[in-house]
């Protein structure tokens, strides 16, 4: 696995934002291409940042054994909102990053290929709105499978370590 620590510029946000990015290493030993593999978002808790993820959980393992690309943002106390002074955290998580990754390192973009996860967030309002369809107010699918298996990752990992 590569671990990517990438600090950029969001033209949404308007400031300098880290952000992790998890990338498979068996491409060259006739693993899936980018564009085909599934991309996990993972957002951080209130508290934490980009790195909360490497350093508290097992994620590294989790997305070399499921084949997936993880992409870890930045968004500080925000809520993952469009914020009152200017910072559109939302817009920079539901449209900027992902059409940055995908010209970058050719990540799918593809709704079906897209999952999103974090703790808590599913009882955030405002978050909430990050993962709803924009035509109601019910969780896709996909959001549901992927907080689901997040947690029984979770319980999974943690259970063995203890061991």
């Amino acid at each position: 696995m590569a671990l990517l620590q990438i600090d950029h510029v969001s033209e949404k946000v308007g400031v300098n934002l880290p952000l992790n990015v998890i990338l498979p290493d068996d491409l060259t030993r006739g693993g899936k291409a980018l564009e085909e593999r599934k991309v996990l978002y993972l957002l951080h808790g209130l508290s934490d940042d980009a790195s909360a993820w490497q350093r508290y959980t097992n994620i590294e393992i989790l997305a070399r054994a499921h084949g997936l690309v993880v992409v870890m943002p930045t968004a500080g106390r925000s809520f993952y909102a469009n914020m009152a002074n200017g910072q559109a955290y939302f817009s920079y998580i539901t449209e900027e990053l992902p059409a940055w990754l995908a010209a970058i390192f050719r990540i799918s973009s593809a709704r079906e290929n897209t999952y999103i996860a974090g703790p808590r967030w599913a009882a955030t309002a405002r978050s909430r709105r990050l993962f709803c369809d924009r035509t109601s107010t019910r969780l896709p699918a996909a959001s549901r499978v992927c907080w689901r298996s997040m947690r029984f990752w979770h319980r999974r990992t943690r259970l063995k370590t203890r061991h």
